[in-house]
């Protein structure tokens, strides 16, 4: 029983540190959102402009990659800035590029 627990244990530890997760970030505080993201999280992200299709306002789509390790640090950071905004988590399947945010120029 000990040994399947451990190995069941070591197993998650490695599949969740290896396993992605995109974000999609619908908020209305793109910049705010963004600067809060790229200041406590080492991951860069990209910035959509969007207008709801319902309400027809202006939002800004932040998206970006994550671990699935990161995944409540990033849901509380997010939360910080604007608990109202909407999240699209999905699972990635690869990641081809920079996975982490290139270094000042």
């Amino acid at each position: 029983m000990v040994s399947i627990y451990v190995t069941g244990k070591v197993v998650d530890t490695i599949y969740t540190d290896h396993a992605k997760l995109t974000l999609m970030i619908i908020t209305a505080k793109g910049e705010k959102m963004r600067e809060h993201l790229l200041t406590n999280l080492y991951r860069g992200l990209t910035i959509m402009d969007g207008v709801g299709g319902y309400s027809n306002d202006k939002r800004n789509v932040l998206i970006t990659v994550i671990s699935r390790y990161e995944l409540n640090e990033v849901k509380n950071l997010i939360s910080e800035v604007d608990s109202t905004a909407f999240v699209n988590i999905t699972e990635t399947i690869e990641v081809m590029g920079l996975f982490h945010r290139p270094p000042p120029s």
